[in-house]
C-alpha cells in the first residue's frame, strides 16, 4: 500500500506542467527525498520483522568410551547420555533489552545431534566456516580436557558419537599439554562444557522465541 501510493505521487509529480529548469530540478528532489522516506520506513519494518536470536552455551553429562584415531583426533562414543541444557548467556549489546529474559531448557540428545548435522551441512553448501565449538571435558577425577567437536552424529546402535580435533586448541602461559591428551577407555559422569552455540542450532528452541536469524535471511 506504501508502494503503490509512492508510484501515484511520484508520477503525480512527473505529469506537471512546465518546462522551467529549476522547477523541473525541483521535482526530482521531491522525488528523490520520497525515495529516501520509502527506503528508511521499509528498513524500520525489517528490524521489526526479524526477530532477535539470542546466545547459548550448553552442557551434557553421560558414560563415554574414548578412542585416539590419530595424533590429535579422538572418537567419543556415549553409552549413556542426558539432555543437553542449554542457557543464554549475557549479551554484551542488549539489543531489544534481549538480557531481560534468560531463556535456559533441556534438548534431546538427538534432536541437538540432527541440528548440529543439518546446520553443518548448510554451512558446507554456503561455502562457509563449520559450527566447530570448543569444548571442556571434565572426569570424575576432575580432570579436565581441552578439544573442538568436529562432527557429531548417531552410529548404528543409536548412540551419540562426536569426533573431536585437539589440533585447534592453543596452550598458553605454560598449560601443560595433559590439557589435550584425551584419556582413552571408558570413563563414567563425564561432563562436556561446549560454547556459544551458533544460530540455526538455537532454533530447537523454535516455541520459545521462534525463527532464528540466519533461518530468516535465508527463507
Amino acid at each position: 500500500m506504501i508502494l503503490d501510493s509512492g508510484i501515484k505521487y511520484i508520477n503525480k509529480i512527473i505529469r506537471g506542467k512546465g518546462v522551467n529548469l529549476c522547477l523541473y530540478i525541483n521535482k526530482i528532489f521531491h522525488i528523490f527525498n520520497f525515495i529516501c522516506i520509502l527506503y528508511n520506513t521499509f528498513k524500520k519494518m525489517s528490524e521489526q520483522t526479524t526477530p532477535q536470536i539470542p546466545n547459548f552455551d550448553q552442557i551434557v553429562k553421560g558414560n563415554v568410551s574414548i578412542k585416539k584415531l590419530s595424533k590429535d583426533k579422538y572418537r567419543i562414543t556415549f553409552s549413556k547420555i542426558g539432555k543437553f541444557l542449554m542457557y543464554q548467556v549475557w549479551d554484551k549489546d542488549n539489543a531489544n533489552n534481549i538480557n531481560a529474559k534468560r531463556i535456559v531448557g533441556y534438548v534431546s540428545a538427538k534432536n541437538w545431534v540432527n541440528e548440529f548435522k543439518k546446520d553443518n551441512e548448510r554451512l558446507e553448501d554456503k561455502g562457509k566456516p563449520l559450527y566447530t565449538p570448543t569444548t571442556i571435558m571434565e572426569t570424575e577425577d576432575d580432570d579436565v580436557y581441552a578439544f573442538v567437536i568436529h562432527k557429531a552424529h548417531l552410529n548404528s546402535c543409536g548412540k551419540v558419537v562426536f569426533t573431536v580435533s585437539t589440533k585447534e586448541i592453543s596452550l598458553q602461559n605454560n598449560t601443560s599439554k595433559k590439557l589435550i591428551q584425551l584419556p582413552q577407555g571408558k570413563c563414567n559422569n563425564v561432563r562436556f562444557d561446549i560454547d556459544d552455540v551458533n544460530d540455526c542450532l538455537a532454533c530447537i528452541f523454535y516455541p520459545v522465541y521462534g525463527t532464528c536469524v540466519r533461518c530468516f535471511e535465508d527463507g
